[in-house]
């Protein structure tokens, strides 16, 4: 699923033109008041940041070299005092883009356009509505620097987790570690340097759990079709003959290979020796969205029972004819897919969201009912403490 998400995001990214590189992932642990890290509003730990900016002043030569975009795909380690699988990880996998601008704007251009990149991997590919906006000033160390956030909501806690996040870093690293160019827009030479504008924007397997979180239930997990590394499972019935058994199988590869010409997942299990219903189980805590009974009578017949995996005990069964599938197919994965995310959306608005326009209520909503509360703001620092 994370293959998926790399692939979704190098397809999306593709016009920035990003450069790939990596650091090490145990980074300098020396002495700190050394360190190329210890600059004011930045960590107190070692980051990536501590690494790269000191090659950045090598690499960024001229106005010409930005605006500069640098990828990688790596694993983080963080010390958790209590760690939660995929959400809040000691050890995680993470994508990461240090980018250097020559102006304000070409920076805050950016950092707007990746934020809504992410709320709209989270809304395409994981079905899963999010709010994107900024960091409020007061939670910050340095008011040069901005943070951006995508937003989730997990329904089974009560609780907003950050998905994703971009920080504009502004002018202040690159004074820390003196990443200048000469100004191209200079009449007298020699040029007055220049300070890049720096952003850091990054999302990481996190987006997963908080997937699982969202879409699954008491029987294992519900993947958007567009995540799910199987999208179709083909469940074949035993068959009584040889003869059988061969039609069986011939009809199965022949569903399979139509399916996935169609770009569809899918796969066969054919598993001897277990009851039907404990191989149907299994596929159903994997999350698979689609299954199709497949047996001797279904053959004869030409029509198979497709079951839903998000309607489970519902209205989830589908009787079609077997040459019709290559078009029943798509629609209903589409249908799955878009089906998950309004039904998280209307929880997150209906059930979970309040108006508080007193102080009372907000503290109500906020700390008894635990809901996300719209409250008015003046939009200045003696507000918001």
């Amino acid at each position: 699923m994370w293959e998926k998400v790399r692939s979704w995001l190098a397809d999306h990214l593709q016009p920035l033109e990003l450069q790939s590189f990596s650091v090490p992932i145990l980074l300098y642990l020396g002495d700190r008041a050394q360190a190329p890290y210890a600059v004011s509003g930045s960590s107190s730990f070692p980051n990536a940041e501590s690494v790269i900016y000191p090659y950045c002043r090598k690499w960024i030569k001229s106005h010409r070299d930005l605006p500069l975009r640098m990828n990688q795909w790596c694993i983080r380690f963080q010390h958790e005092q209590n760690p939660q699988p995929l959400l809040r990880s000691c050890e995680y996998l993470l994508q990461e883009v240090h980018s250097a601008h020559i102006t304000k704007d070409s920076a805050r251009q950016e950092a707007a356009q990746i934020l809504e990149l992410y709320s709209l991997l989270y809304r395409d590919l994981l079905a899963i509505p999010v709010v994107k906006g900024y960091k409020n000033a007061a939670y910050l160390q340095d008011t040069d620097i901005s943070t951006g956030v995508v937003i989730a909501y997990i329904p089974a806690t009560n609780q907003c987790i950050e998905g994703a996040k971009c920080h504009e870093f502004g002018q202040t690293l690159s004074k820390a570690y003196e990443i200048t160019v000469r100004d191209p827009s200079a009449t007298a030479e020699p040029a007055a340097l220049l300070h890049v504008w720096q952003n850091c924007w990054r999302i990481s397997i996190r987006a997963l759990g908080v997937m699982v979180a969202t879409h699954s239930d008491n029987h294992g997990l519900v993947l958007p079709p567009r995540i799910a590394e199987t999208q179709v499972v083909i469940v074949t019935a035993q068959a009584s003959s040889t003869d059988e058994q061969l039609i069986l199988d011939i009809e199965t590869d022949r569903l399979v290979s139509r399916l996935s010409s169609a770009g569809i997942c899918v796969k066969v299990d054919d598993l001897e020796g277990y009851s039907l219903g404990w191989r149907f189980n299994e596929w159903i805590v994997s999350g698979t969205p689609l299954f199709i009974v497949l047996g001797p009578n279904e053959v004869t017949n030409q029509v198979v029972t497709i079951r839903r995996r998000d309607l489970l005990h519902a209205d989830g069964k589908v009787e079609a004819a077997i040459p019709e599938l290559l078009t029943i197919i798509p629609t209903t994965l589409a249908n799955i897919q878009e089906e998950l995310y309004r039904n998280a959306l209307a929880k997150f608005q209906a059930d979970q969201t309040r108006i508080a326009d007193n102080w009372v209520d907000f503290i109500k909503s906020l700390y008894r009912d635990k809901l996300v509360c719209l409250a008015p703001h003046c939009r200045q620092r003696s507000c918001e403490l």
